[in-house]
């Protein structure tokens, strides 16, 4: 899997090992010439004609970095000046321009006179990724007193630095956590958080599969006999997940059942010095403001915050409580409504009945591609007994494959057409809602009824007996499952009835077309359609409101089908090399600040943000770099007027939160991108020398509609000509009318090389989870400086941070609060 590289492609550094040589250089101070010539012959990927850069960097004897990084396009030598005497080891770094990690070498350098080059032996990075963790929790005992387990349902696990219970699932899987401090520890960082001096304690990850890692305060947890900890459980405990295998992998954060502890995921590629950003993912806000925002939503909301006793209400009072050592978990509507006892009652959540009726009489397409395909069309109604149920009529586009090793009996399909009915009854509507329940009694099959039985092994005359469950899981895991999960996400995320549903008639018109629920699920969307509070034509809580405030102020999973919408996806993702360091904040640190862009000019924006608890300051920042404001607070709400920006142009906006500790330690806090756009036309194609083509290949499937790609106003494919060093050139996505549905930069370095070439690197557009590509006439790079270059644009962009409030539906009222 290529490797991006977001932001400062050229601060590479990372361990390797290599051979080098010095000449021209003498012992003392002063600086000299490093001859280096390269053997690719273990990455022979290096040998294409792609434009690959090779990155040089200097540490000195303390590990300071005192020289570079410096960059170079790829040649099979390089000569690297003014090298200072103090450097002891250079690393050397080669990388694709889009800044795919390829190989790199290590050398301890001997400054001394060397009279013929050595060689630097490229090598690729280890198939394993590194895990580091760090406490910054300040909790009771220290990193004595903070565990840490780590499993994995399946077998083959392999792992150096801490152990695994596999098969954890199984009846005789049994297995116990570890204190952290006891894992080897293999350095300190200093939290930007607390301002203070944490332990970083590593492990290795060679290969697991669903690996799951769950940390918890004072108490070791324990997998008993295949059982796991329950949200009933008396200690404070969360968990998340890491996969690894065969060079690539990823994981999450979930907060389906409960939250627990606040945790924060770095990925650092391999060859890099910084955390990739769009592979970051955190709770972005303390405990106290997460449990006051849910107590804000106008309801009482102990029955969801559990003490220390493990089903016992924790007292939180808004503003006051910072004091959590009693404190377990804030439960999800989905584990309320399952509880015993409860008749399915989701309470304090609110109920999904005023959202199912307002969709009574309401007809959708579902044309999901999972599970080879599938064609619908789904009504919702009420079921004569005060729930509701929607039937679904169409057909699958395959014959569906029973799971490995199930005795089922097999799917119908696609010849024989199968109505689905999906079901939502008085008693059960919320827990089957918000847990997206799949079960025999949730949903149905025609055709295919979820009973026991015999059947006939298939190409066999053997007869296999097979329970509910066996059928049940059959169908779950064909595209008659995949279909009840899209209708059960779009109720989650409170799509269906909201401002980007087609079906419902707007304002002076009338509809003249069904929504297809699967365009929701799209891996882009133009415009993005943001869920939850985002998805309403008004503010009306018509969605889960735990997920959705999960969604807006945390990275990690809210419901069971947040991986739905795939543009932005909760996942992570790690290749070969990557190090992943997970951090267990603090409950009480400054909270990300949460901007909107509200207005903007030629060559201003304002944005403004609820003032963070505890913060005295803050930290603005603009990509492209230019915007400047000074943050104005007035009666607990933070205004930044930027000016100095460019016309036209669209700006990524960084804002950190700044403060001291108890101590009187300098603290942050995390940020969050937004982005906004100023008025006006921007640049043109430009009177640089060098002249550039721009694809940019939007998806077919599904085809968005009337979309025209542009960069810097001319359509993709077009020439943009651009100057030596950084160029930012815009690319704009504009729909049928005319309107902006999309709009990045691209960064783009140009080096000269003489006799009327030139190469490219790094470069990137902001935003993009897909490396861009580079094509080129036979024998480039160098690329001639009148045209050739094509820069390649698989265009999957990850939408930009936009916040909306969670608000509880508002009883008879039928009111909500208006949208931006």
């Amino acid at each position: 899997m290529p490797r991006y590289a977001y932001i400062n492609y050229w601060s590479v550094a990372a361990a390797l090992c290599v051979a080098l040589v010095t000449s021209a250089c003498s012992s003392g101070g002063g600086t000299g010439t490093l001859n280096i010539t390269h053997d690719t012959r273990a990455v022979p990927l290096l040998g294409s004609s792609q434009p690959y850069h090779t990155t040089f960097t200097g540490y000195d004897s303390e590990g300071k970095v005192v020289f570079g990084p410096v960059s170079q396009p790829f040649s099979a030598a390089h000569v690297v000046p003014d090298v200072p005497h103090t450097v002891s080891t250079l690393r050397v770094v080669h990388q694709h321009a889009n800044g795919m990690y390829v190989a790199e070498a290590l050398l301890e350098v001997s400054q001394v006179l060397a009279s013929a080059p050595l060689i630097a032996v490229a090598e690729g990075p280890a198939d394993a990724v590194t895990v580091e963790i760090v406490n910054d929790t300040d909790n009771l005992g220290g990193d004595g007193a903070m565990y840490v387990m780590f499993d994995t349902p399946k077998s083959d696990a392999s792992v150096s630095g801490i152990g695994i219970l596999q098969n954890s699932g199984a009846i005789t899987a049994t297995g116990s956590s570890t204190a952290l401090g006891s894992l080897t520890q293999s350095g300190t960082t200093t939290s930007p958080y607390t301002g203070k001096t944490r332990a970083v304690y590593g492990f290795t990850v060679k290969n697991v599969d669903s690996g799951r890692l769950t940390f918890s305060y004072g108490n070791a947890m324990s997998i008993v006999n295949g059982a796991s900890p329950t949200a009933t459980s008396p200690v404070r405990y969360d968990k998340m997940e890491l996969t690894f295998l065969n060079g690539s992998g990823g994981g999450n954060l979930t907060a389906i059942d409960f939250h627990g502890i606040p945790i924060k995921v770095e990925v650092t590629h391999a060859g890099q010095l910084a955390p990739d950003p769009l592979q970051t993912k955190s709770i972005h806000v303390s405990m106290p403001t997460l449990m006051n925002m849910l107590t804000d939503m106008g309801t009482n909301m102990g029955g969801a915050f559990i003490n220390s006793t493990g089903t016992g209400t924790f007292s939180f009072t808004p503003g006051v409580t910072t004091d959590f050592s009693s404190f377990t978990r804030i439960l999800s509507p989905n584990t309320l409504a399952a509880m015993p006892g409860r008749n399915g009652s989701p309470a304090p959540y609110p109920s999904f009945a005023g959202y199912l009726q307002s969709l009574v009489g309401k007809t959708y397409l579902i044309n999901g591609d999972q599970y080879g395909g599938y064609t619908y069309r789904a009504s919702f109604s009420k079921d004569g007994a005060g729930g509701y149920i929607v039937t679904a009529t169409g057909t699958v586009k395959t014959a569906q494959v029973l799971p490995k090793k199930s005795t089922a009996p097999p799917l119908p399909g696609p010849a024989a057409n199968a109505t689905v009915t999906i079901n939502f009854p008085t008693g059960q509507m919320d827990f089957f809602t918000y847990a997206t329940v799949a079960n025999s009694s949730s949903y149905s099959v025609d055709g295919y009824p979820f009973q026991a039985g015999v059947t006939t092994l298939p190409g066999t005359t053997t007869t296999a007996s097979y329970t509910i469950q066996d059928t049940v899981k059959a169908a779950n895991a064909s595209a008659y499952g995949a279909l009840v999960g899209d209708i059960q996400a779009a109720l989650n995320f409170g799509y269906l009835g909201g401002r980007f549903d087609s079906s419902t008639t707007p304002s002076g018109g009338s509809g003249t077309t069904t929504q297809d629920i699967s365009r929701y699920y799209a891996s882009v969307m133009l415009p993005y359609a943001y869920p939850y509070g985002g998805a309403r034509v008004t503010n009306d809580g018509y969605y889960n409101p735990y997920a959705a405030l999960m969604y807006y102020v945390s990275d990690a999973y809210g419901h069971p089908f947040s991986d739905r919408i795939a543009a932005a996806s909760p996942l992570y993702s790690l290749t070969a090399g990557d190090r992943v360091r997970i951090t267990i904040l603090n409950d009480n640190r400054l909270d990300t600040p949460l901007p909107s862009v509200i207005a903007s000019s030629s060559s201003t924006m304002t944005l403004t943000w609820a003032a963070v608890p505890g913060a005295n300051g803050y930290v603005v920042s603009t990509r492209p770099a230019g915007g400047v404001c000074t943050p104005v607070t007035s009666a607990g709400i933070v205004t930044c007027a930027l000016s100095g920006l460019s016309p036209g142009t669209a700006y990524l906006v960084s804002t950190t939160a700044t403060g001291a500790s108890a101590a009187g330690m300098a603290i942050r806090s995390g940020a969050l991108d937004v982005q906004g756009m100023t008025t006006g036309s921007g640049p043109g194609a430009g009177s640089g020398p060098y002249n550039i083509s721009f694809g940019v290949n939007l998806p077919d499937a599904p085809v968005i509609p009337g979309m025209t790609a542009y960069v810097n106003g001319m359509k993709a494919q077009a020439a943009v000509n651009a100057v030596a060093g950084q160029n930012i050139m815009g690319l704009r996505v504009l729909d049928a009318a005319g309107n902006v549905a999309y709009a990045g930069n691209y960064f783009v370095t140009v080096t000269p090389v003489g006799n009327g070439t030139f190469t490219v690197g790094p470069i990137q557009l902001d935003y993009g989870l897909t490396p861009l590509t580079t094509a080129g006439p036979p024998s480039t790079p160098p690329y001639a400086n009148g045209g050739g270059l094509v820069i390649g644009t698989p265009f999957t962009p990850k939408p930009y941070y936009r916040y909306y409030p969670t608000v509880f539906p508002q009883p008879g009222s039928g009111a909500g609060q208006s949208q931006p």
